[in-house]
């Protein structure tokens, strides 16, 4: 009888792992082992807005991350879904923009936050900013793990959704930033969260289903930079293997247009069944094909026009879509005017006085 009152008292007392998030850690290389100490010994860290469970997944630096790192992460969260309200992932600077917009990709219709975050100093320096971000990424999946709906950045009191952030700078605590987008929401003092620019809720019939998720990611795409006087020999070397590429145009994603050999290049890869899509070089602004000469050139060679897609997501998303379907028809339709999760703007044309098309 005494055992039994015990067993009862403890399960009343417990803490529910389902009601806490899961904290992450993964690409910090040789600071894993100070970040996590510091995590377990750090009272902020364990308070009621801020418990969680912790999970060390990778100490590699997240610069040699790829569609493995991905994958191992992704079906992490598929295995632990059910079992934590939401989860915050404290990732290496390099690269976390691409690990991120893949996750968007991969959870659509989620019902709880994916929170990534990363820092600028370590924690021991006094002019950390670790503790703010881990801390501020905490509380908001404390305070909204049934109201933020899709995969965030938290950096320096900015919440950003994953696929429009754009790694910045390497030396300021503002890093990461969205151009094209407004941000979801600030973490300054209160959680302010705007509603108006968050995805919403999915329905019971749409929110993502564990049972038949698995992330399979391939190192299958290619990114090119288009830069003067660029040489049709690298496009085929580049090409060869590749099952899709993402080209970074000038301006409007313009390219080498007088340039035979490139655009053949081009024209060949595409028509031999790579999927080649375009984005600006640009921070801020979009891809227009229409627009100049140069961009038609682009067009008629089967490049696809992205929008204001930034460079990370039109990555991962064309990653992703070719690690769960083969129909290249139906990929490139996706991939220029399917919006899966926030990732671009459509961009809607209208006809001026003097006839021609405006944006």
């Amino acid at each position: 009888m005494f055992f039994s009152l015990l067993i009862c008292i403890k399960f009343l007392f417990c803490e529910d792992a389902t009601a806490i998030p899961l904290l992450i850690v993964m690409g910090l290389g040789d600071e894993t082992k100070e970040c996590v100490n510091f995590i377990k010994t750090y009272r902020a860290f364990n308070d009621s807005e801020t418990k969680h469970s912790l999970y060390e997944l990778s100490n590699k630096t997240s610069a040699s991350f790829g569609a493995k790192e991905w994958n191992d992460l992704a079906n992490l969260i598929v295995q632990k879904y059910s079992n934590h309200s939401s989860f915050v992932v404290l990732h290496g600077q390099s690269q976390m923009e691409y690990t991120a917009s893949y996750l968007s990709f991969f959870f659509q219709n989620i019902t709880k936050p994916i929170v990534f975050t990363t820092y600028q100093y370590l924690p021991s320096s006094m002019y950390s900013d670790f503790v703010s971000n881990v801390l501020g990424s905490l509380r908001l999946c404390s305070e909204h793990a049934t109201s933020l709906n899709e995969v965030v950045l938290y950096i320096d009191n900015n919440i950003i959704r994953a696929n429009r952030a754009i790694h910045l700078s390497s030396r300021t605590m503002d890093s990461f930033v969205s151009t094209n987008y407004p941000v979801l929401g600030t973490v300054a003092g209160d959680v302010a969260l705007n509603t108006n620019v968050t995805l919403p809720r999915p329905s019971d019939e749409t929110s993502f289903n564990t049972s038949t998720k698995t992330s399979k990611a391939t190192d299958c795409v290619v990114m090119i930079w288009f830069y003067p006087g660029m040489q049709a020999l690298l496009f085929n070397s580049l090409l060869k293997n590749a099952k899709g590429a993402v080209v970074m145009g000038f301006g409007m994603g313009n390219g080498p247009s007088k340039d035979e050999a490139v655009l053949k290049a081009m024209k060949e890869a595409n028509d031999k069944g790579t999927i080649i899509v375009d984005v600006t070089q640009c921070y801020n602004g979009y891809v227009d094909l229409g627009e100049y000469q140069t961009g038609n050139a682009m067009r008629d060679c089967g490049i696809i026009p992205l929008a204001d897609i930034t460079p990370a997501a039109a990555f991962t998303k064309l990653t992703y879509l070719l690690s769960v379907m083969d129909d290249q028809t139906e990929i490139k339709r996706i991939m220029e005017h399917e919006i899966l999760c926030g990732e671009f703007t459509p961009i809607v044309r209208t006809q001026s006085s003097n006839g021609k098309d405006e944006l």
